[in-house]
């Protein structure tokens, strides 16, 4: 092999071939196949001693002194009876407690309704009477109609396209110049953005 000006000399490389040999099972002592159907079965990891049916310990053999150990004495029951009667002594008073509050505030919501019905009803007896007075007062001030006055034609100069608003409820131009304004001596007068009346 030639670099540059240098010359290398190796011995010729020879690749031989690599092939894995079989694995010769013949000789094993393991069966796999029953591994593999052993293997299959899901059941097998499952716990099932749920299943099993709980052992009879009524047979038992308890000898005299143990159970003489483990029974109370008259001294011991008499406590816990004592110790039965305070605990219901204590629920019985929680209980009468617990009726008696409830019953007090059961009281107190009656009388909070009651003073809301009252002031509801004041509340619509001022509403109705600002509601009187408002009409006198409108009444007052109502302008009567000069029928032998001569109507003003409004010429609209822009055409709004308002359509959602109540042509009853409408005030604008056409009342202003005919109810209110003073006549003057033009019988025709121009109005910007105020010909709903008009519109199409």
């Amino acid at each position: 092999m030639s670099i540059g000006k240098h010359t290398i000399q190796a011995p010729p490389i020879q690749l031989k071939p690599f092939v894995v040999q079989p694995e010769n099972n013949g000789n094993s002592e393991i069966d796999l196949s029953t591994l593999l159907e052993l293997l299959s079965n899901p059941n097998l990891f499952i716990d099932r001693s749920f299943n099993k049916k709980k052992e009879d310990n009524t047979n038992i053999f308890v000898p005299k002194e143990d159970t003489d150990l483990l029974g109370e004495t008259e001294e011991e029951k008499k406590q816990r009876l004592e110790k039965e009667r305070l605990l219901e002594k204590e629920r019985l008073e929680e209980a009468e407690r617990r009726k008696k509050q409830l019953e007090e505030e059961q009281k107190k919501l009656e009388s909070l309704s009651e003073e809301e019905k009252q002031r509801l009803e004041e509340y619509e007896k001022k509403l109705a009477e600002e509601k009187r007075k408002a009409d006198e007062l409108a009444k007052q001030r109502d302008i009567p109609v000069d029928k032998d006055r001569a109507r003003v034609e409004v010429d609209p100069l822009y055409h709004t396209r308002m359509k959602y608003i109540n042509q009853n409820d409408y005030v604008g131009s056409d009342y202003f110049f005919n109810r209110i304004a003073p006549r003057g001596s033009e019988d025709k007068v121009s109005v910007i953005g105020d010909s709903y009346l008009n519109t199409n």
